[in-house]
């Protein structure tokens, strides 16, 4: 199920959005949280693009079903809120 995530880098531009599947969402999640250094994924597109969690944060996320149906969006602390 492909996730929008959002990330903030104060250095440059103000925020930048990628659409990811499962297995890189959780990968930038628990990276953001550690903000250990730099990771490289891949977007649903298969284009690579890497983020300095050193500096960038997760600002938020909005989950949706192959058919595009948001069920879930999120903040920064990695809270999910369903949406009906």
């Amino acid at each position: 199920m492909p996730c929008h995530l959002t990330v903030y880098d104060p250095a440059g531009p103000s925020k930048q959005t990628w659409v990811c599947d499962e297995a890189n969402t959780e990968r930038v999640v628990t990276d953001d949280h550690a903000a250990a250094g730099s990771g490289e994924y891949t977007d649903v597109s298969g284009r690579s693009f890497t983020v300095d969690w050193t500096r960038c944060r997760l600002i938020g996320f909005v989950r949706k079903r192959d058919d595009g149906q948001v069920i879930a969006s999120g903040g920064a602390d990695g809270s999910q809120t369903p949406v009906p």
